[in-house]
């Protein structure tokens, strides 16, 4: 959901039992030279910047990684899917234990208050190999003992006034904060929410659209903060 506090929402297969990686670019478009990267901790807080910008900022009230465990349904008639999501389990990791910290290396441990059944490692390192403007490859790695989760949040930070653009060929909204887009390729559909065409165009085969149905979904979004972030 891209609100106040950006939340990517990422249905990752955690199942399995074994190591997972979920992998993060983040790009500066506002200067050509070189970045460093600020880890800040105070006791149950701790925030991370790039080249200034606040990516991320974790508290025990508000953390940025959770793990949890739900269900999904799809349901599809000629290219048309009703998507249906329910989250059975949340669990916050608010405990944190710093690995490394340098202007172009930032590795922190996170894990459940209460539970030592999930491992989640986040690295955070500046791309020196960047010919451009100057990038992060962010990623977590988690490894889970049981079946108990198969969900994974990660929270980014935004400013109140800030927007997002992107996630793809969007026919909605421009600005994406305040909305739930699921990553799901299907048709486009016909008509919008509600309207009196898509009500109609429902009634044969679900052809209705909805404000997020597109072709061409893209786990990435531009902020007007001047950085963006491509997650895979």
């Amino acid at each position: 959901k891209f609100h106040d506090q950006l939340k990517s929402i990422l249905m990752a297969d955690t199942s399995s039992g074994c190591s997972q990686v979920l992998g993060i670019l983040l790009l500066l478009t506002a200067t050509l030279t070189n970045a460093d990267l600020s880890l800040v901790t105070t006791e149950g807080e701790f925030v991370i910047s790039f080249d200034g910008n606040e990516v991320f900022h974790h508290t025990i009230v508000d953390p940025i990684i959770w793990v949890g465990y739900g269900s999904t349904n799809f349901t599809e008639s000629l290219g048309n899917f009703e998507v249906e999501d329910e989250v059975l389990t949340k669990v916050p990791l608010v405990q944190f234990e710093v690995a490394d910290n340098s202007p172009d290396l930032i590795t922190l441990h996170l894990q459940p208050a209460e539970s030592d059944t999930v491992d989640i490692t986040l690295v955070v390192k500046v791309d020196s190999q960047a010919d451009d403007s100057p990038s992060v490859l962010m990623h977590t790695e988690y490894s889970i003992d049981n079946n108990t989760f198969n969900r994974i949040w990660v929270r980014f930070s935004a400013e109140q006034d800030e927007q997002v653009w992107g996630g793809g060929e969007q026919y909605t909204y421009l600005n994406l904060r305040g909305h739930y887009f699921p990553i799901w390729t299907s048709e486009q559909g016909v008509g919008r929410d509600g309207g009196i065409i898509a009500n109609i165009s429902d009634l044969d085969g679900g052809a209705g659209g909805h404000y997020y149905t597109t072709y061409w979904p893209q786990a990435s979004f531009l902020s007007s903060r001047r950085y963006s972030i491509i997650i895979s």
